[in-house]
C-alpha cells in the first residue's frame, strides 16, 4: 500500500459558534488538489491546531490515517504532563 505523512490542521468554528472542530485539512498531493479533507471522527485524537499523521491509501483512492508521526515520519510519543 502506498502511504504518505500528512500535515493536518484542525479547521474550527469561531468562539461564539462553540470553538469546536469543524474539520481537518492537510495539503494535496497534486495540482489539482489542493486539500484533502478529513472528518473530526476520521483522526485521532491531539491537542493543538497541527499535527503529523502516516496515511495509507485506500481502494478507491481515499486516504486512511493509520497513526501520529513526527513531521520526519519517525514515531511520535506523547509525553507525560510535567515533562520539559
Amino acid at each position: 500500500m502506498k502511504t504518505r505523512v500528512l500535515k493536518l490542521t484542525r479547521v474550527t468554528a469561531l468562539p461564539d459558534a462553540g470553538g469546536g472542530t469543524l474539520f481537518f485539512k492537510a495539503p494535496g498531493l497534486t495540482r489539482q488538489q489542493r486539500y484533502l479533507f478529513f472528518q473530526p471522527a476520521a483522526v485521532p485524537a491531539f491537542e493543538g491546531t497541527d499535527a503529523w499523521f502516516l496515511a495509507e491509501r485506500e481502494p478507491g483512492g481515499s486516504w486512511r490515517l493509520v497513526h501520529r508521526v513526527n513531521a520526519d515520519g519517525s514515531p511520535h510519543v506523547e509525553r507525560p504532563a510535567g515533562d520539559a
